[in-house]
């Protein structure tokens, strides 16, 4: 069957091309030493390049960044082999035409596949809120919103937080060497700012009715005219704080998901050779990944983004939150409900329309940390040895 515009193709068949191109049989996940291991700066013990035939395009993946070309070169040469072929089997060159179909299918976001994640599952490993905690280097148990900040942000940083996901924000956070203070700021460029005294999370953001969020880039605080943002009303540029131009810093990305089951994803997650700094629940069913990626620059933060994206969405990652401005939940808060689609017919015409309703959760739910490694290496969690022992009963499986 064909799959997109492509050639039909099989998994067996893109499995035999790749064993081909590396001299060497791939295990039964796909697995084997990847191609530029030369450039790894770091080992996890196990395989790291991987081919996935679950896609429209089979593709080969590396989560280790600087092998990234060599990963992409053998992808190329796969595509080569398998989609230059006319029907009857004689190779023909690869025209540049059928190139741009397979990058333009590879770009975009991959569906989620519940098989491929699966396929991705250490057997045996069962990772929980009490797992989590004890190979946590710091203790997430107790850590307040104001003591998750501290750890994640450098002395004069800026960091803005909402009660309303489409704000500017209604509050920030400055870090200082006395450990920072919250602002409240003003509600646009007119309004002044007040400075709060003491670190305590101010009273709003404690328990929000959607629950609260960070920007997880550090800004500058500063009014910007972003020509991207375009007002639907008047098609003027709008004035934000929240932009990629108040951005001083592209330190981090976000994984969540709110597709895969939550012990698939975490499975997954903590076998992953990514600087993962803390992992956090939505005060719901997903639970959201801090990724330090250290990024010189947008470009550079998009280029990476656009290396890990398709094969990430493809395993659960939100497409959508992998984007550089990203809103993420802010541990340590309180979230009493959620916005719901539902539809509503009108009694006087009959017509349907789906509409934004807010259902108020029976308990409120924390937004919880389980995990905190502000100086978080290349190295899988499931690497790490645990650093403190929880007794049965002390910490709930999340």
């Amino acid at each position: 069957m064909s799959r997109g515009h492509l050639p039909a193709w099989s998994a067996a068949e893109a499995r035999g091309i790749m064993e081909q191109i590396l001299g060497r049989t791939l295990d039964a996940n796909g697995a084997t030493v990847c191609p530029g291991d030369a450039a790894h700066t770091t080992s996890h013990g196990r395989p790291d390049f991987k081919l996935f035939t679950v896609g429209k395009v089979p593709y080969a993946h590396c989560f280790h960044t600087n092998c990234y070309d060599r990963v992409m070169e053998v992808n190329r040469e796969m595509w080569r082999r398998l989609f230059g072929k006319v029907r009857g089997g004689e190779d023909r060159a690869f025209q540049e035409s059928g190139m741009r179909r397979v990058k333009e299918v590879i770009k975009k976001r991959q569906d989620f596949s519940a098989l491929a994640l699966a396929s991705e599952q250490l057997s045996g490993l069962v990772v929980g809120r009490r797992w989590l905690r004890e190979r946590s280097p710091i203790d997430p148990e107790g850590v307040s919103a104001t003591g998750f900040l501290q750890a994640l942000y450098g002395c004069g940083e800026k960091v803005l937080v909402f009660e309303r996901m489409m704000s500017q924000g209604e509050y920030g956070f400055v870090r200082t060497s006395a450990g920072g203070h919250w602002v409240e700021l003003g509600r646009d460029r007119r309004e002044a700012h007040v400075v709060l005294e003491g670190q305590e999370v101010p009273g709003p953001l404690r328990a929000g009715k959607e629950g609260i969020w960070y920007l997880a880039q550090p800004v500058d605080g500063h009014w910007y005219l972003d020509p991207d943002l375009i007002d639907r009303q008047t098609g003027l540029p709008k004035w934000s704080r929240r932009s990629k131009l108040a951005v001083t810093d592209w330190r981090f990305m976000v994984l969540e998901s709110d597709s895969a089951r939550v012990d698939h994803w975490l499975n997954f997650i903590v076998q992953l050779g990514l600087r993962i700094v803390a992992l956090y629940t939505s005060g719901g069913r997903s639970v959201h990944a801090l990724v330090r990626v250290n990024a010189g620059s947008r470009a550079q933060w998009d280029e990476m983004c656009r290396m890990m994206q398709p094969i990430l969405s493809l395993l659960g990652a939100d497409p959508a939150a992998m984007s550089s401005v990203r809103l993420t939940r802010l541990p340590g808060c309180i979230r009493r409900g959620k916005m719901r689609q539902e539809l509503y017919r009108d009694p006087s015409t009959g017509a349907e329309e789906k509409r934004s309703v807010y259902h108020r959760f029976e308990q409120p739910l924390m937004q919880r940390l389980l995990y905190l490694n502000p100086g978080a290496e290349a190295v899988p969690i499931l690497n790490l040895q645990p650093v403190r022992s929880i007794v049965e009963g002390e910490a709930a499986d999340a």
